[in-house]
């Protein structure tokens, strides 16, 4: 497994000054978006334990990406919620 790029700098360096596990669930992210980088992603739950990441780290960390206008989000009812990485213009 490995992480493919290029990933912005300013992208992570925004990530990284979220609180909690922001910052480990994008670097889940840009895995899967690297796997697809033209479908949404559905993070998987066998994901989120390879990455040590909780249920609730994993809904407050996506809240926090996209209040921070990293990722779009669309929850679609009684399924995990679909996440689109945002390209940031510098």
């Amino acid at each position: 497994y490995f992480l493919r790029g290029p990933i912005p700098l300013g992208w992570l360096q925004l990530a990284a000054g979220l609180p909690g596990k922001a910052y480990t669930l994008c670097t889940i992210l840009w895995w899967f978006h690297g796997m697809n980088p033209t479908k949404p992603i559905k993070v998987t739950t066998k994901s989120l334990k390879e990455f040590s990441i909780s249920e609730d780290a994993y809904r407050d960390g996506l809240r926090r990406l996209e209040q921070a206008g990293l990722v779009t989000v669309t929850r679609p009812e009684g399924q995990r919620a679909l996440v689109k990485i945002n390209m940031l213009q510098d």
